[in-house]
């Protein structure tokens, strides 16, 4: 058993007695100068061993205060720099894993242009692919599309011969247009060849018996009584559309069907409008002629064939109007005439 000066202290003893207790149970002098045989904690020599006996050198004692708190502040540093740096880790895989998110949906994007690319390809090449199996004759002005309800190219004149294809969409017939393929309402087609008449120019222009009217610049007197085609058409008219219907009545007596009054609100349901049922060069004729008229027969408005004209812009002749989807809303086949 080691004794040391604490061991001294309690023993009651200080100062020579104290170091004289010490020594007394120390190992002989005649040993090495060192205490490490007595153990790990007795290798102070004998000489300290009795400094510390009589107070001259103080209690080796643990660390301060000072000292702990650095050490857990140091300790505290290095918890929060591992921290930062898992945090710097984990922020790292996050952004990695968005870029290989970024680049799968780049290739599955590209994948998927491949595939409407491939589509199309397929698509073009059956449109391309269609034979041509004979020609029909056009019954009316008709407005060639890029395709099924497309946007329109140009308008065929009625008689016009075109070249039709195997495809069809629903009323749609496709046909051969300068080399291309293009679209046209199949029921404006004929299997017939229509009698050769003077036509009309195609939307693209003008019509040809617009620009100038050949019609005389008075009308003919009106008859005094019914006209014999359109029977009954006078109900609900005003005295201009009437007498618009007796002049066109007398002087074409070959167009056997008018529309007059009907409850529509517009020009009709006032009875001041007519309808010419015609189709073709006769109702270019007529809406000629009506036009080259409108101030005897006190006529505001004549539209025909997709074509407008009216008093207030007369000086700019024929123009031309939107599509309104069908032969009969665009006035291929028939004459309208509002008057005032």
């Amino acid at each position: 058993m080691s004794w040391t000066r604490s061991a001294a202290l309690r023993a009651g003893v200080t100062g020579a007695a104290g170091a004289a207790l010490v020594l007394s149970v120390l190992p002989p002098l005649t040993q090495p100068t060192t205490l490490a045989s007595a153990g790990p904690d007795t290798t102070a020599s004998a000489e300290t061993v009795l400094a510390v006996a009589a107070g001259e050198l103080p209690i080796p004692t643990g660390p301060t205060a000072e000292q702990v708190s650095a050490t857990e502040v140091a300790r505290d540093r290095l918890s929060a720099s591992r921290a930062q740096d898992r945090a710097a880790l984990v922020k790292q895989e996050k952004q990695a894993e968005k870029r290989r998110a970024a680049k799968q949906a780049e290739k599955r994007e590209a994948a998927r242009a491949s595939r409407t690319q491939k589509r199309q390809a397929v698509a073009a090449t059956a449109a391309t692919s269609s034979t041509v199996v004979g020609e029909r004759y056009t019954t009316v002005a008709l407005n060639v599309r890029t395709s099924p309800g497309g946007s329109v190219v140009t308008t065929l004149a009625p008689g016009s011969t075109v070249t039709i294809t195997d495809r069809t969409d629903g009323s749609w017939r496709q046909i051969r247009y300068q080399g291309t393929n293009a679209w046209v309402s199949g029921q404006y087609l004929s299997s017939e060849k229509p009698a050769a008449t003077s036509t009309p120019a195609s939307s693209s222009s003008t019509p040809a018996s617009s620009s100038a009217p050949a019609a005389p610049t008075a009308p003919a007197a009106p008859s005094g009584g019914s006209c014999p085609s359109g029977s009954g058409i006078e109900s609900g008219l005003g005295a201009n559309a009437t007498a618009v219907y007796r002049a066109v009545c007398a002087r074409y007596p070959q167009v056997s069907s008018y529309g007059g009054y009907r409850p529509d609100g517009g020009n009709h349901g006032s009875g001041r409008a007519v309808d010419i049922m015609v189709s073709g060069q006769l109702g270019w004729d007529i809406a000629n002629w009506v036009r080259a008229n409108a101030g005897a027969l006190g006529v505001s408005e004549v539209i025909y064939s997709q074509r407008i004209w009216t008093v207030q812009r007369g000086g700019e002749g024929w123009r031309g109007m939107s599509d309104r989807g069908s032969a009969t809303a665009n006035h291929y086949d028939h004459v309208h005439v509002s008057t005032y």
